[in-house]
């Protein structure tokens, strides 16, 4: 009735209805064309109608496959986006909202560029253009939103049509945070002393051989220093193992600020340290850092408020221009360590690679150690 009224009231009309016959839904679109007189009199109007039930079905169908589409996209913890060839966002799931507090349709008709932190989308762009240019992006990017940062693993998808033309980009994005959180946990425990914070013996010897392999590469000096605390068994005996840990984590302190930010300070095992000391300029350098050592271990280390007296025995091996392999630079710091033990301890000994020259600093008198 209301689209007769307006048919006859001079209007074209056009609209859609649905009826059941013989127990099947029908849809259908009507036209109503008002015939209209010479003085313009409105004298009737022409009807036509279509079947429209296939086509409507489609739609019907359509609609809910998108909607079963949105519904899963939007639960999936996944970053989910259609971007059109020139960055614009033409889909984007819920989970946007989740990860940067806006709404969904605030980002649908603008280019990345409009809505993403700059710095993102910086690196973001390289990608995007190249799975515009037909080509696959698997990579990890930072995300910055103001203050927060996550880790992703993202994926650029190309939109190909049935000519082989690409129309856009598809995009998925996963928060790998706790992960890469774990990542550097698992490899902070297999390569760093969980007493002492410093690097274990696999570390150790990767650094050595970086730093072997650099000197022959680049030219220049390093040495090597094989360290042991004098009478370290006593301290556990007398004192307990709690205090020969507290010793241990003083000692790793002392060491790590008598040596430069470029060096290595390594614990191998037990009461054995080990350094690396890189971009010497003469062998002079390593003695006045063994010196230097030998004094820092002057002041007792405190324990439940019971001074324990430490000392210890330092073993030099420099390299100058020999490049000698790890094995042979570890043995001969060795032998110089043996040498400073057999010396009376509280000493280091030096062992130049280049003549096997060795140097010797007197014998300090320890404290009851």
């Amino acid at each position: 009735a209301p689209h007769i009224e307006q048919a006859l009231g001079g209007q074209q009309v056009t609209f859609e209805s649905h009826a059941q016959v013989g127990g099947k839904d029908w849809h259908y679109q009507s036209n109503y064309i008002p015939e209209l007189a010479a003085d313009g009199r409105v004298l009737g109007f022409y009807a036509m109608t279509f079947d429209i039930t296939a086509r409507k079905n489609a739609e019907l169908r359509q609609a809910a496959d998108e909607e079963r589409l949105r519904t899963i996209t939007d639960n999936l913890p996944a970053l989910i986006a259609y971007l059109d060839h020139e960055g614009r966002y033409r889909f984007c799931n819920k989970t946007h909202e989740h990860w940067f507090d806006q709404s969904v349709a605030s980002w649908l008709g603008k280019s990345y560029w409009q809505v993403l932190d700059s710095s993102f989308a910086e690196a973001q762009a390289p990608h995007v253009e190249a799975a515009l240019r037909g080509a696959r992006v698997d990579t990890e990017l930072t995300l910055c939103n103001g203050d927060s940062e996550r880790m992703v693993r993202a994926s650029y998808l190309p939109h190909r049509t049935a000519d082989g033309s690409v129309q856009g980009v598809y995009l998925l994005m996963n928060d790998i945070t706790n992960l890469k959180t774990v990542q550097a946990q698992l490899s902070q425990l297999a390569r760093f002393d969980m007493l002492t914070g410093l690097a274990n013996r696999r570390e150790f010897h990767d650094r050595l051989e970086t730093t072997i392999v650099r000197s022959q590469r680049l030219g220049g000096s390093h040495a090597l220093m094989f360290l042991d605390i004098d009478h370290f068994k006593r301290i556990n005996d007398s004192a307990g193992h709690a205090a020969g840990d507290a010793v241990l984590c003083e000692i790793a302190v002392r060491l790590q600020a008598s040596v430069r930010s470029t060096d290595t300070v390594a614990r191998l095992a037990g009461d054995e340290f080990v350094l690396i000391l890189d971009g010497l300029g003469s062998a002079e350098e390593s003695q006045f850092i063994a010196r230097k050592i030998i004094a820092a271990m002057e002041k007792p280390v405190v324990f439940c408020a019971a001074p324990i007296a430490v000392t210890v025995s330092i073993g030099i091996a420099f390299d100058g221009d020999c490049a000698l392999e790890s094995e042979e630079l570890l043995s001969l710091a060795d032998g110089a360590l043996y040498e400073a033990k057999a010396a009376g301890r509280n000493t280091w000994r030096f062992a130049d690679a280049r003549g096997g020259a060795r140097r010797r600093e007197p014998v300090r008198q320890a404290n009851a150690a």
